[in-house]
């Protein structure tokens, strides 16, 4: 299909339409009720904001934006190993995952001072609260398909001596790979909010990040608080989108052709 024809296909048509209604919507609200721009700023407002400091926001948006990565890719190597581990050892799994919840439960706001106290403020403070946040999804989805083999399965690979590293490396994890993936679509969204959460809880010493400047811009100028607000949105549906087409790629061998032809 050429580009042109993707971009005006079902799966693409209903968003564009969706995102001009709402964009009209927004307008109207505006205009309507006259409101003030320091309550809520029209359209127009926020793309001059965009188009008047690039400077500003770019810089931020590339701040967040490594946090981000380094966070997600932590979250998706540790949350792998774990659930191996877990997958291995049945004991391990039973004391060990009641608190890998616990650490999820926890509010960000409430642990934010122990970070700060233990390592400080800046980067890597804001990188462990985004990993937090991302973590629990990749480890309790990957978990799911490592221990989900079925049974007969086992005991064909047992019969014919196989060992744990091969039962592992031919049978769970190829039946986790439709898990993992969930995960890691679940933690590339959970992975922007940490992020920028963190940046409102611990702060980032250096360059301000898009948390920073949404806290900073509430009562000054709203217009680019909306913009650093749609750019963390941006973040993370290219971020899900990435991992989505990813995931597609790694996950052909196991999913039925018939599908796509039927989305």
């Amino acid at each position: 299909m050429k580009p042109i024809e993707k971009l005006f296909s079902p799966g693409w048509l209903a968003p564009l339409i969706a995102f001009f209604i709402m964009i009209a919507a927004w307008e109207t609200l505006v205009q309507w009720f006259e409101l003030p721009s320091i309550i809520l700023p029209s359209p127009g407002q926020v793309f001059t904001a965009f188009v008047e400091h690039p400077d500003e926001w770019s810089r931020a948006t590339l701040a967040t934006s490594v946090e981000i990565l380094v966070a997600y890719a932590g979250s998706i190597v540790l949350g792998l190993s774990i659930a191996v581990v877990f997958a291995q050892a049945k004991w391990l799994r039973a004391s060990l995952y009641p608190y890998a919840i616990f650490l999820k439960t926890l509010p960000i706001i409430a642990i934010a001072p122990l970070i700060i106290i233990w390592i400080g403020e800046g980067f890597w403070a804001n990188v462990i609260i985004a990993w937090i946040v991302a973590f629990l999804p990749i480890l309790t989805n990957t978990t799911e398909g490592l221990i989900s083999v079925p049974a007969n399965l086992q005991d064909v690979m047992r019969l014919y001596g196989a060992s744990r590293w091969q039962l592992l490396w031919k049978l769970q994890l190829p039946n986790s790979l439709p898990y993992l993936v969930t995960g890691c679509k679940i933690s590339s969204v959970s992975c922007v909010l940490g992020a920028v959460v963190g940046e409102m809880t611990v702060g980032y010493l250096d360059v301000p990040g898009i948390g920073n400047e949404i806290f900073a811009k509430r009562n000054t100028d709203v217009a680019l608080m909306f913009v650093y607000i749609l750019l963390s949105g941006g973040i993370g549906i290219t971020l899900f989108g990435l991992t989505s087409w990813i995931g597609d790629r790694v996950l052909l061998h196991w999913r039925d052709p018939g599908v796509d032809d039927a989305r």
